[in-house]
């Protein structure tokens, strides 16, 4: 009841209407009909900029779930690969084929997807220029979307609000959150509930007061190879600086391709090689590829596709835009005096969750993070689990957790760098339990 009453008050005091019906999607080239309703289009945000975003209603109850918004990382890459790869409805698989995604997040949520800052994706920049991003500005202006967004759809101005994401999104996500806490949009902070963040750059454990993800080593990825049997155990013996893997998941086939080596702004033994080769042969093909994400790309730069979600057509559509400038000073802080805040003034439910089998941002290093936050642990060193995908009356593990008073850390087997797409069902799993119990542990 409470939350149809703080509807009818967003309603009456902004005199929105309801969501437009000409940003419906109607339907998908080579998918078809949608599982649930889809809207697409553009928000204008300062400075002439347009920011793109992909809503997708609940296929359960919409008027009842959540509203979480989405956000991959980089800094620079598109949410909408969170949305086709990893958790929407359906998926864009290795055979560029679409596939219904039996753990699609939008099964009990309403899911936002936005692609940030402008200049990602089908998102426009100011004309004639490219911003100097930093993250303050980004946060801002995905502040000033949620509002805008909201006047748009009043409707889920009562539905609760999480923010979830990965990678660099693990600056993103707290930064937005913030926002939330101090900006105008009282509103705005009423419905917001937590947020949950993958395999996130976050900050040090070391004491430096860096966050690692902008340093020139991850101090902990060394200690993360030995253990597992990527490095010898003897520093005597060195360790081949050609080695062909995976860095996002050590367990799956590799398919690097030349954005890998943009994407990452961090070093990486992989990726100095990569990038080694790349300057004195020029372009690397890939060992394996094309992959799922090669696939996504080829799709969403063609103009049926981009008619079909009222964007603007880009030939030029990219996973990640290389040339989003994004300085990285080594002075970058990390976002743990955030966390402070947020434990000392709300009570959002907030779920790190780490696929050990990332070194992009490894899970010893998030682990760390987490212990250095010195809050009072509330469970022992506990296994979660999934319905088994074969026969849902049994369970798997999915990984291990530890609950502490205000936050929960939670590992998951055998997931790389985006745990949604190498884990669906683990990452499903994680998801529902946030949404229901704030963490980890819900079977």
């Amino acid at each position: 009841m409470p939350h149809i009453i703080v509807a009818l008050l967003f309603l009456i005091s902004c005199g929105c209407n309801a969501q437009d019906p000409a940003d419906q999607i109607q339907s998908l080239p080579d998918y078809g009909p949608l599982k649930s309703k889809n809207y697409a289009g553009y928000i204008n945000l300062t400075g002439s900029r347009r920011a793109f975003w992909w809503f997708i209603e609940s296929e359960s109850k919409p008027q009842d779930d959540p509203v979480v918004l989405w956000l991959n990382g980089g800094p620079g890459c598109s949410s909408l690969i969170g949305l086709h790869t990893e958790n929407g409805p359906y998926t864009i698989r290795h055979t560029g084929a679409f596939f219904n995604n039996s753990y699609g997040w939008t099964q009990k949520a309403n899911m936002l997807y936005l692609e940030s800052p402008p200049g990602v994706g089908f998102s426009t920049d100011t004309p004639f220029s490219l911003t100097n991003w930093n993250d303050t500005f980004v946060a801002q202006l995905n502040y000033e979307f949620l509002t805008k967004w909201y006047a748009k759809f009043p409707s889920f101005a009562g539905n609760r609000f999480y923010i979830s994401g990965e990678s660099y999104a693990g600056h993103y996500v707290p930064q937005l959150a913030e926002q939330i806490l101090d900006g105008p949009d009282k509103a705005m902070l009423a419905r917001m509930h937590g947020f949950m963040v993958g395999n996130p750059c976050t900050g040090t454990a070391l004491g430096d007061g860096l966050d690692w993800c902008f340093q020139l080593v991850d101090p902990t990825l060394n200690q993360y190879l030995v253990n597992h049997a990527f490095m010898s155990f003897d520093p005597q013996i060195p360790t081949d600086p050609f080695a062909n893997y995976d860095p996002y998941d050590i367990l799956v086939r590799n398919c690097d391709n030349d954005l890998l080596a943009d994407t990452v702004r961090w070093d990486h033994p992989v990726l100095r090689s990569y990038r080694r080769k790349r300057a004195t042969q020029g372009a690397v093909p890939p060992p394996y590829g094309p992959c799922n994400g090669d696939h996504l790309q080829s799709y969403l730069s063609r103009a049926d596709v981009a008619s079909a979600i009222h964007a603007d057509y880009n030939p030029l559509w990219a996973q990640c835009n290389p040339i989003i400038i994004y300085p990285t000073p080594p002075t970058m802080p990390g976002v743990l005096p955030l966390y402070n805040r947020f434990f000392n003034e709300t009570t959002w439910d907030i779920m790190i969750f780490s696929g050990d089998a990332d070194t992009i941002v490894n899970f010893i290093q998030t682990e760390k993070i987490v212990i250095s936050m010195n809050r009072t642990v509330k469970s022992w060193f506990m296994p979660w689990n999934y319905p088994d995908v074969y026969n849902a009356t049994n369970t798997q593990l999915g990984g291990w957790y530890v609950k502490y008073d205000r936050v929960s850390w939670a590992s998951v087997k055998g997931a790389g760098h985006a745990v949604p797409n190498y884990k669906p069902a683990e990452g499903y799993e994680l998801f529902l339990s946030f949404l229901q119990t704030g963490g980890p542990g819900r079977i």
